[in-house]
This record gives C-alpha cells, sequence and structure tokens, in this order.
C-alpha cells in the first residue's frame, strides 16, 4: 500500500474514532446527569416524607395529598417502613413490569429508624425515539463524512506530487531507469524529484564511461594503435574459431606484406611510412567491407591479414585480383617502385585444418610472390575444393526453391545449460538443408548464398514458421528457443507485419519462450533502424539476444538502448579461454558491461571441461557448445 494511502486511512480512522468518542462519551454522560436528576427530584421527595411524618405521623392528611406529589414525579411504588413494619404504602396502577423500575432506598434524616423504598421508572422509558429525536445526530454524521471526504480529496491533491515521485522511484527500482529518466514538474518533494533526476544523470554518465572503458579496455586486447584494425591476437582467434566452425566448410586467408615500406622509412622518414600504412589500412578496411563476414587484421608490422570465410577457390582468385587493384591505387613517394611494393600470399582453408599450418602456407605463398618480382599475388593451390563450394549461384537457388517450395527445412536444436544449476536453460534453432545429393548443409554454408541470390528474407520466414510450430508443439512448459534472424529480414515491412500478425496468435506464456537473436555487427550497423521492431517485439512479450558478442570491438550501450535480454560470446572469445589471457580480459570486460542489468551472458562454442569451468569462475550465467550436446534434429 502507497504511503499516501496509509497516511490517508491513518487520518481517517483518527477522525472516526474522535467522532465515536464524542457521541458514545456525550451519551454516557448524558444518562448519567438524567438520573443524577432523577435522584435529586427523588430526594426532593424524600425530604418532605421526612417533615411530613415529623409533623404529622399517621394524619389522614398525610395519605391524601402524597399520591399527587408521587405520581407528578413518576414513582410507581413507594413504603414508608420502620423496624416494626410498613407504615405508609402506596403503589400506582400502571402495565409497567416491576423489573423495569428503578430502585431506590433511603433513610430519613429526621427520623432514622425510617426508610423510604421508591420504585420509580426508567427515566428515558416515555422518551420518543422517532426520526426526529435522531435529526442532530444524523447531521451531525453526514457533516463528519463529508468533512471526511473533503479532507481526503484535499490530501489526495496535496499528496498526488509525492505520489508521482514514489511510482517513478519503484519504476526506477525495477529497473526501467531509461523510461522514467525525466521528471513530471508535479513531483514533490522537488528536491528529492531533482536528487533522483542527478543521480539519473551521472548514472547514465558512468554508463557511458563504463561502455567506453569496457571498449578501451577490449580495444587495448585486439586493436592495433596505429591503424585501428584488429591486431595479431584477434586474427588467430577468429581463425582458430573459423577452422573449428562446422557451419562454413572452408574459406580463404590473405597476408598483404608491404615490402617497400622499410624503403619509405629509410629514404623518406618513418612519419612518412606511417602515413603509408595508415592508407594501407584504410584500403584494407574498404575493401573487407565488401565481404559478408571477412576479417581483416594488422598481423605485424608491415603485414595485414584477410580472413573470407565461406569461398570458393575461383571466389578467392577473384577476390586477390580485387585485392591488388585497391592496393596499387595507394599513393606512393615517386622514389618508390609501385611494381614492388606489395606482395599478397593466399591459401585456402577447409574445416579442421590447423591455424599454424594455414598461416605457414599463407607465409610460403608470400615468399613465392616476392620470388616472382613484381607487387601481385601468389597462391597454392589446394589438392581439391570443397565440393559445395563450387556450386554456382543458379544451383544453390534451385536447392534454395526447391527445399522452401517442398517446405523441407531441417530443424536442428542445441541446449543451453546453466552456470548454477547445470539445467537446461533453452535451445538455439538451428537451420540445416539437404542439397541435390542428400547431404545436410549447414546454414553458415548456404546463408550467404541465399544472401547472394536474394532468397534471405524467405529462408528466414520458413525458418519463423517451423520455429512457431515447434513453439507451440512443446507447449508452455518446455524451455525458450532462440531463433537466428537476420537484421534486413527484421526491417523489411511486410516481414514485420507477418511475423507481427504471427506472434499475437501466440498466448503470452509462450511469447515469453521465444528468443530473437541477431549478430552484434547488424546491430551496430543498423541500431537506428532496428530500433522500432525491436521494441515491438519487446511489446509483444519476446525477448532478445545479441549473438557473437564480442566479435568486434564496438560500445556495448547498445545493449541499454535496445533493451537487450541475452548476450552471446563469439566462440572465438571462448576458445582455450583458460590459457589465453586476453581473452579473459575482453569477456570480463563484457561481462562487466552487464553488470548492472539484467543481461544473461552466454558462452557459445564450448569445447571442453577446462573452458567452461573457467568461464562458470567469471561469471558466465550459461553455456552452449560441443562439451553439452551437438545439435540434434528435430522430428
Amino acid at each position: 500500500m502507497k504511503f499516501t494511502n496509509r497516511y490517508i486511512i491513518f487520518i481517517c480512522l483518527c477522525i472516526i474514532a474522535s467522532a465515536a468518542s464524542v457521541v458514545v462519551g456525550g451519551a454516557f454522560t448524558f444518562r448519567q446527569m438524567v438520573y443524577k436528576q432523577q435522584e435529586i427530584q427523588i430526594g426532593a421527595v424524600i425530604e418532605v416524607i421526612d417533615k411530613q411524618l415529623a409533623s404529622r405521623q399517621g394524619s389522614p392528611e398525610f395519605a391524601s395529598w402524597l399520591p399527587n406529589l408521587l405520581r407528578a414525579h413518576g414513582i410507581a411504588k413507594v413504603e414508608v417502613a420502620n423496624d416494626d413494619g410498613i407504615v405508609y404504602r402506596f403503589k400506582s396502577v400502571s402495565d409497567v413490569s416491576e423489573d423495569e423500575f428503578v430502585f431506590y432506598k433511603y433513610y430519613l434524616q429526621a427520623h432514622p429508624r425510617f426508610y423510604v423504598a421508591i420504585w420509580v421508572q426508567q427515566p428515558f422509558r416515555l422518551l420518543d425515539y422517532g426520526y426526529k429525536s435522531y435529526l442532530g445526530l444524523l447531521i451531525a454524521f453526514f457533516t463528519v463524512f463529508i468533512g471526511i471526504i473533503v479532507c481526503i480529496r484535499w490530501l489526495k491533491q496535496q499528496f498526488s506530487g509525492a505520489e508521482k515521485l514514489e511510482k517513478r522511484a519503484r519504476l526506477i527500482a525495477l529497473g526501467q531507469v531509461k523510461k522514467n529518466a525525466h521528471r513530471d514538474l508535479e513531483e514533490w518533494p522537488s528536491s528529492a524529484a531533482k536528487v533522483i533526476d542527478n543521480l539519473l544523470v551521472q548514472l547514465n554518465d558512468a554508463k557511458q564511461e563504463r561502455s567506453r572503458f569496457d571498449t578501451y579496455i577490449r580495444a587495448n586486447a585486439f586493436v592495433d594503435d596505429k591503424t585501428g584494425l584488429a591486431n595479431r591476437l584477434a586474427f588467430e582467434n577468429r581463425l582458430d574459431a573459423a577452422l573449428r566452425d562446422d557451419s562454413s566448410a572452408a574459406g580463404a586467408v590473405m597476408l598483404v606484406e608491404l615490402a617497400g615500406l622499410g624503403e619509405v622509412n629509410h629514404a623518406i622518414g618513418a612519419l612518412q611510412g606511417d602515413d603509408i600504412l595508415i592508407e594501407v589500412a584504410g584500403v584494407i578496411k574498404t575493401f573487407g567491407l565488401r565481404f559478408n563476414g571477412a576479417f581483416y587484421a594488422r598481423y605485424a608490422g608491415a603485414q595485414f591479414a584477410l580472413l573470407f570465410p565461406q569461398v570458393s577457390l575461383k571466389e578467392t582468385q577473384d577476390i586477390a585480383n580485387q585485392l591488388c587493384k585497391m592496393l596499387n591505387k595507394v599513393h606512393l613517394p615517386s622514389i618508390i617502385a609501385a611494381n614492388d611494393f606489395y606482395y599478397v600470399g593466399v591459401s585456402n582453408y577447409f574445416i579442421g585444418n590447423k591455424s599454424a599450418l594455414v598461416m605457414d602456407d599463407v607465409d610460403k605463398a608470400v615468399r613465392a610472390a616476392r620470388l616472382e618480382g613484381a607487387s601481385g599475388w601468389y597462391m597454392f593451390e589446394p589438392s581439391q575444393a570443397a565440393p559445395d563450394m563450387a556450386k554456382g549461384s543458379i544451383r544453390w537457388r534451385s536447392i534454395l526453391r526447391n527445399t522452401l517450395d517442398n517446405r523441407s527445412m531441417l530443424l536442428f536444436l542445441q541446449p543451453i545449460y546453466s552456470a548454477v544449476d547445470g539445467r537446461e536453460s533453452g535451445h538455439e534453432v538451428m537451420a540445416r538443408l539437404r542439397d541435390e545429393k542428400g547431404k545436410i548443409v549447414n546454414a553458415g554454408e548456404f546463408l550467404p548464398m541465399a544472401a547472394k541470390v536474394g532468397m534471405t528474407i524467405e529462408i528466414d520466414r520458413a525458418m519463423t514458421e517451423k520455429t512457431l510450430g515447434l513453439l507451440r508443439q512443446r507447449g508452455e512448459l518446455s524451455s525458450p528457443l532462440s531463433l537466428n534472424l537476420c537484421a534486413n529480414t527484421v526491417t523489411e515491412t511486410n516481414f514485420r507485419q507477418w511475423l507481427r500478425y504471427e506472434l499475437m496468435q501466440l498466448p503470452k506464456q509462450l511469447l515469453n519462450k521465444l528468443i530473437i537473436e541477431l549478430p552484434e555487427e547488424d546491430i551496430a550497423k543498423h541500431q537506428a533502424r532496428l530500433m522500432p521492431p525491436l521494441r515491438a517485439l519487446k511489446g509483444l512479450g519476446c525477448q532478445l539476444a545479441v549473438d557473437h558478442a564480442g566479435q568486434d570491438v564496438i560500445s556495448m550501450q547498445y545493449i541499454k538502448d535496445c533493451d537487450i535480454d541475452i548476450l552471446k560470446l563469439h566462440p572465438s572469445l571462448v576458445r582455450d579461454i583458460h590459457i589465453r589471457p586476453m581473452n579473459q580480459v575482453a569477456i570480463r570486460s563484457l561481462i562487466g558491461g552487464c553488470a548492472d542489468s539484467q543481461v544473461e551472458v552466454i558462452a557459445v562454442g564450448v569445447e571442453n571441461a577446462a573452458e567452461w569451468d573457467f568461464l562458470k569462475r567469471i561469471g558466465v550465467n550459461a553455456g552452449q557448445g560441443y562439451y553439452f550436446a551437438p545439435p540434434k534434429q528435430v522430428i
């Protein structure tokens, strides 16, 4: 109960108790006064009898006038007696029972041997108890009632500002800080409201500062200071994760070595060399943004590494040619030979390869390119490419179209286990399909091709339909399901309308079991566009999750802005976390950024007990990976 309500109820109870005390006390006093008045009247009669006994005891006149006096005072029965017996007796004719009389007994002062016993009627017996008798009392009660109502309304008006202040404080305590950051001008006391405003401003500044500090920590761990690109450690983490990711069958690694940079530093100066280095870094960053999932880093002093997941051999060659065209546009001093400035080593990798062997092949390719004596690229071609990577766009479009038309998309579930009690806390829904040969293809292989042929939205809609059907089938008592969607799909108008219609048909309990999962990179790039649909999903009751968190060094402010519920760490941070200090710093920073919220941090890609034990120690809420269970197909 609110404080103002308690206060008003207390005041009303005090008023009612006071009024009741006045009424009860007044009635009791009035009764006592009436009885006292009756005693005085009877005392006067006793005094008359006492005097008459002294003057004319036994005289006939005594009995002639005394009855009239007794009737006048409402006395029903009188006995005057002494030790010898009754001297005089009077009894009025009345239909009232003797039990209803009030009895008095007096000893006469002038004749101590005599006493008078009197039975008199109740003083209130003859009173009229009609509505007129209670009219004054009713008016008094009505006046008190009206006064209470007026007082209550006045108190509510006076305390309305305090109620608003209390409501805002309660909502802030529940975590709805952003919605209640600005106060109502009617809040009272105003000094307390101003203090809350100041504290909220300081809290927001502290959160932003914490976010910047966490970003700074991760930037120092995984970002090169001079170029702003990822450093060697970040690239090795990403490559190691790509080689263990069964959703990506193959890819390519390129190593760019600026062989002429040393000559620039020696002939012109280190400042000019740094300018060229930064320009090349900008070129590589611009080039890498063209490709979905590409990762680029400054691998060493004059070396840049690029990772392209899910590309075929022919695509790797095309990418290498495009990269060389971009590098040829770098502005170089006239004294430096442009045709002998850079060399690019290229190597394709396949899932299961060792990262050290892949980088060794790339380094050999760089040396081979240098032996050719001109700026360009060289690649050690593998013995054979992965069969799936050889499919062209037309064949992929045919496979995807057949899958959608036949509604043959496969669902796989991978459980998520709580770090507190070790129980299943949810499942991630993973998409699979069968190619023309019946082989199961992972989402990491066909989704990039679906994006190339413009079928991402259709794939996401088919997955959403199957997930919602599975959600209905599992029921309200099952664990939550996490569905991966693309940012472009969520922001597409027709899909949003369709999804809203489908979700509105589900009960609230089932909607609370649905988790919409988006990549951190998409949220960082399209946060403004994603805010309206994400708010709508939260309003319907769905939870929001971000996967691949920590993949890039970005501010975590989007967690508060988008009201994220779950943060899923990128597998590259989880791999061998117990022996990688810089990864530990990064994960601690991510967990620290969620410390003042209800965000649940989930480690994805856990593969052994050592990783899981360390993750639990540093505060991860749940884990997912082959250490617990592989994805299983939903039949």
